[in-house]
């Protein structure tokens, strides 16, 4: 019986042909799109696969990170191909090679692949692991129960990540990565401060373990891995929650998943909190270095108060030159320039200063300006061409 679209293909060409040749058509023109399009089908199903596993990492560590999974994912392949050689090779290579090169050479290919594989995974997540222990002859050993819990773990993801990423469109959620990385021993503290953002965005929050199935994957990869990747996986993964609102807090990352209006209130809270006490919000080293240097004036202004007044803000403006020379992205200047500005509210607070000696007010903002003129306060290479006082 014919069907419907047979009918209507035959009705628009010349008969049986037309219609052969549109179904043709048809069919290329797909073939086409589905090729030009797997290239960032399989780049978005890995990006997935790592930020569900890890977070989101440096571009160095994902990049290596990334390498070391799609060889996982390959491996149980080129172990098939040790025993199965024709079908290892029209699996992965798609061409009848041992037909060119003979079954005994394309096995011995295989072996190799299989023995050399974990090898190079066990290399890759040594590399990508900051302050990574052991020698390179350890790491390679590890690679092997490294790749297969990868493989296993990868597997897991690829099928839980498309169901919570649905089930986050459907609810009208957006997804965003933060950076944050919690100091040694202070991911309580992080988790702490977490939610008193979101009490002062006035969502009360929730802090509790990530549920079961979402952390099947990195419970498989943590006990197959033997502490390899325990810098980019916690022993334990929790989270804040609110009313529609999710911070998932990893090693070196956090996952904010909700109404997008809500996560850029609790955002705009974290300066509101103690968060850059217990963990870094920026990821560039000098600009983490600045960080570090803001933090340890804050204890001295905790230990000393007024005491040495002088030598803090000595120090503090002679960090904040530094800092304004660094090379590093807006969005980390920005962090930055807001922890330098709360320090500053803290001198003025404790009295350390006064309001016509701000530290770092060395020229008064362009708002500032007497009589409203741009111009009055402003150093010449500052000032607006053509403004006139009123």
């Amino acid at each position: 019986m014919e069907s419907y679209a047979w009918r209507w293909l035959c009705a628009r060409g010349t008969g049986t042909r037309g219609a052969l040749n549109h179904l043709v058509a048809i069919i290329t023109f797909l073939f086409s799109f589905l090729s030009r399009k797997a290239g960032d089908i399989v780049q978005a199903v890995f990006g997935w696969s790592v930020s569900a596993l890890f977070g989101k990492l440096p571009r160095k560590q994902n990049l290596l990170v990334t390498g070391a999974l799609v060889l996982s994912l390959a491996w149980p392949f080129f172990v098939v191909g040790t025993f199965y050689p024709k079908l290892a090779n029209w699996a992965i290579a798609m061409a009848p090679l041992h037909d060119w090169i003979g079954e005994t050479a394309m096995r011995g290919i295989w072996i190799g692949l299989a023995v050399i594989t974990p090898m190079i995974v066990g290399l890759l997540v040594h590399f990508a692991a900051p302050n990574a222990k052991g020698n390179k002859l350890s790491a390679m050993l590890h690679g092997y129960p490294l790749a297969l819990g990868f493989f296993a773990a990868t597997v897991v993801v690829l099928i839980t990540v498309p169901i919570v990423k649905v089930a986050s469109l459907v609810r009208g959620w957006s997804e965003e990565h933060v950076y944050l990385q919690p100091q040694q021993g202070e991911y309580e503290d992080v988790l702490a401060a977490l939610a008193e953002a979101s009490g002062r965005a006035g969502f009360p929050p929730k802090v509790d373990d990530v549920p079961g199935y979402m952390v099947i994957a990195t419970t498989i990869m943590r006990t197959m891995a033997k502490g390899a990747v325990s810098a980019f996986v916690g022993d334990k993964l929790r989270r804040v929650t609110s009313d529609g609102v999710q911070m998932y807090l990893y090693p070196g990352d956090m996952l904010m998943r909700g109404k997008s209006a809500k996560l850029a209130h609790i955002r705009a809270m974290f300066s509101r909190t103690k968060l850059d006490s217990h963990a870094y919000l920026v990821e560039h080293e000098d600009a983490k270095h600045v960080q570090d240097e803001l933090q340890l004036l804050n204890k001295i202004l905790d230990a000393r108060g007024a005491d040495d007044a002088a030598e803090t803000v000595m120090r503090f403006r002679n960090l904040y030159q530094e800092m304004m020379r660094l090379d590093i992205p807006y969005e980390q200047w920005a962090i930055l320039e807001s922890m330098a500005r709360r320090f500053e509210r803290r001198l003025l607070g404790m009295h350390v200063v006064s309001v016509d000696a701000m530290p770092l007010d060395v020229e008064a903002d362009a708002s500032r300006a007497n009589n409203g003129d741009p111009n009055a306060s402003a150093p010449a290479a500052m000032r607006v061409v053509g403004a006139t006082r009123h």
